[in-house]
């Protein structure tokens, strides 16, 4: 059997669904249960490994716990750390160019951590959905990064994650813009079928932001159909505060952030609206830096949005998606009162390309 995922090759975290279809036993007929199982981790990934050799703290440290430490991922292309807290033990790459999608080792071994943690390791066909940037799909050269991907991804692939192997044959694959998927997060069920009204499909316009690490992505479905005029994206993510909160630091504390230390703090100041550091033996409170990062970014955002959409009013829905939307939340629904929040933001574009890919004829060539 040939299992359908999806995998959002995001910036600040890889996402990643798949609709688990069980047939059972109802009133003497068979009946198959939808269950969506989304798996994510944070897009760091590091060369080297977790040896520390015989240094220790003896019992003074506090041991850590497995949710909080990387995984390490072996292939043919090399050894890397990927995941949580991957900076503890080598310096995160750091890498957004469109070109890193078309074949990359560190592209390759967030996907193979992804999957691995899908499938749950052992051999495994599978059929994928990869989820894009907006820009990256609309650019001239998305046919060029589609070969690049089908290039490596199709086919089969060894690795060993966290010390267990797995076995991928990739039979067919499938390239979508990310802010996609949340439209049939919010219109689909698991089992692929729309379940909105059918107004809302054939007369309404749905408009989708989809804010993630590196980028902003607008889309509207208008009548069942896209509309390149008011469909575009940016490189407009939360990377941008990250960015200005790494130069903040430099110039200010004279110490250097990498992109996922400084996104760090910016969950930190969400969760607590309050981060300081010890620098030099001194107490430094950060949240003076993160809140203007964060008030510059919404600004420019909110510029980008008016420049594309005007105030929204005459879409029927605006949906919110993405990580960034969550940290934008309130200066976005204050420009766009109507605006609703999806349901797990964050994993809403993979779970719905895990849902559209329940549905016949989605994989070109692939026997049902």
């Amino acid at each position: 059997m040939i299992r359908k995922v999806c995998i959002d090759l995001g910036n600040g975290n890889m996402k990643g669904a798949e609709v688990v279809v069980t047939p059972h036993m109802h009133k003497g007929e068979v009946v198959e249960e939808h269950r969506l199982n989304v798996v994510s981790l944070p897009s760091q990934v590091g060369v080297g490994d977790m040896n520390l050799g015989g240094l220790s703290l003896g019992n003074v440290a506090r041991r850590a716990r497995k949710d909080e430490e990387p995984v390490q991922i072996s292939f043919a292309g090399g050894t890397y750390l990927v995941g949580h807290n991957v900076a503890r033990y080598a310096r995160p790459l750091e890498r957004f160019d469109s070109l890193k999608y078309s074949d990359s080792m560190e592209v390759r071994a967030l996907t193979y951590s992804l999957l691995a943690q899908l499938v749950d390791g052992g051999s495994t066909d599978l059929a994928v959905m990869v989820a894009l940037p907006v820009e990256v799909v609309m650019a001239a050269t998305f046919k060029e990064t589609v070969k690049g991907i089908e290039g490596w991804l199709l086919g089969e692939h060894t690795f060993t994650y966290d010390g267990g192997t797995s076995h991928i044959t990739v039979h067919a694959a499938k390239c979508m813009a990310q802010p996609v998927g949340a439209f049939f997060a919010w219109g689909l069920d698991d089992a692929g079928e729309w379940v909105r009204e059918e107004s809302d499909l054939t007369e309404a316009t749905v408009a989708v932001l989809d804010s993630g690490f590196n980028t902003l992505d607008l889309l509207l479905v208008k009548q069942g159909r896209i509309e390149k005029r008011f469909t575009g994206g940016d490189v407009l993510g939360v990377r941008v505060a990250a960015d200005e909160i790494a130069r903040a630091v430099k110039a200010q504390l004279g110490f250097t952030l990498s992109m996922a230390e400084a996104d760090d703090y910016i969950r930190q100041y969400l969760d607590k609206r309050h981060v300081a550091v010890i620098v030099a033996g001194q107490k430094r409170d950060l949240t003076p830096i993160i809140k203007q990062a964060l008030n510059s970014l919404a600004t420019r955002t909110i510029d980008f949005v008016e420049g594309t959409w005007s105030n929204a009013n005459q879409f029927s829905y605006v949906l919110l998606a993405g990580g960034g939307a969550l940290v934008l939340d309130a200066p976005l629904r204050r420009q766009i009162g109507h605006a609703q929040m999806l349901p797990d933001p964050v994993t809403a574009n993979a779970i719905g390309l895990a849902k559209l890919a329940q549905r016949p004829g989605v994989f070109k060539g692939l026997a049902e």
